[in-house]
């Protein structure tokens, strides 16, 4: 089911309070605090949603353009994520824009870069001549998609909040795209491999964990962000799922105290890294006497686009579910 965003008219559960488009694009704040420094810039890219009633849909239209009368023979993505699940579906050809931050499939980084998360270029969006632009709540740009939806550019928000909502954006986008067999098989082929993970791991005692994507300070994944989902969902409890905060910020104290049977570092991560290095193993190693250091069990798990709420999102958890449980593979 589609929807349409209009101002004034209630978008959010569970939001930030605001409604409308502004409840679509303004999410609490946290684009400012990135584009100010304030948050590592990794950070900013996993804060890409807003909770939303998922029965009522992934997808919404920005007045006043509203949705396309046909597929869109020409898109432009404004989220690494969208580009993602586009290529997936087989859309990938009609992608004629992206950010410069897109970086997978490798075919995306031949398309024509428009800016990044904060910085589109309008001009350039609108001299490709869009037939419609995807984009995810996003602050950064929302005086851009305003003028874009204007300028009668069909603007189509895709917003996740969990894992199964990122699955059913698939499928919205396969519809929308004219993709909607392929969508939806490959939506399918995500939850059945998510379901094998989960009957693999079935009947292991979940592995207490903390999570970090920052070292200095130490922040972690807590209540809300997806690698606090991903950790259940790959047999972990994460210790930090009760802070009332999405991103806390602990110190050494707190962690001893907390004591995890194994701490996933992925302030260095990258596409092919197997092992801490740099500034994250000399962290570590200053703490010894933390269980997880003790027993050898503080990881990285290889990935930049680990919690990138797009289609590998599955494969992330599965190798999650090897670092936490590798007697069950």
């Amino acid at each position: 089911m589609k929807r349409r965003l209009g101002v004034g008219r209630p978008a959010v559960a569970g939001g930030c309070g605001a409604s409308g488009l502004d409840a679509a694009l303004w999410r609490c704040g946290l684009t400012q605090r990135a584009s100010e420094g304030r948050l590592p810039k990794f950070v900013f890219m996993f804060l890409a949603v807003i909770p939303l009633d998922v029965s009522a849909g992934v997808l919404a239209w920005l007045p006043p353009a509203g949705e396309p009368k046909a597929p869109p023979a020409r898109i432009v993505s404004l989220a690494p994520s969208i580009t993602e699940m586009l290529f997936e579906i087989g859309a990938g050809g009609r992608v004629v824009g992206v950010t410069r931050y897109d970086d997978w499939p490798p075919e995306a980084k031949k398309v024509r870069q428009i800016g990044g998360y904060l910085d589109v270029d309008i001009e350039t969006v609108m001299l490709l001549k869009p037939d419609a632009v995807f984009c995810e709540p996003n602050a950064g740009i929302k005086n851009v998609v305003e003028r874009l939806a204007g300028a009668g550019i069909p603007v189509g928000v895709v917003t996740v909040a969990e894992v199964a909502s990122i699955f059913l954006a698939i499928e919205e986008l396969g519809r929308a795209v004219g993709h909607e067999e392929k969508a939806k098989a490959t939506a399918a082929g995500l939850r059945t491999r998510l379901d094998a993970l989960k009957k693999r791991i079935e009947g292991t005692a979940p592995a207490t964990v903390l999570l970090f994507f920052n070292v200095s300070p130490l922040m972690a994944a807590g209540k809300g962000a997806f690698a606090d989902e991903a950790l259940r969902l790959a047999g972990g409890k994460n210790l930090a799922g009760e802070s009332p905060v999405m991103y806390p910020v602990y110190d050494v104290e707190k962690v001893a105290a907390l004591d995890p049977a194994v701490i996933v570092d992925q302030s260095e991560a990258t596409m092919g890294a197997t092992g801490l290095s740099g500034d994250s193993a000399a962290f570590w190693k200053k703490w010894p006497n933390l269980k997880a250091v003790k027993t050898r069990r503080v990881h990285t798990v290889p990935g930049v686009y680990l919690f990138r709420p797009g289609p590998r999102i599955v494969e992330s958890i599965e190798k999650l579910a090897r670092t936490l449980h590798p007697e069950a593979f």
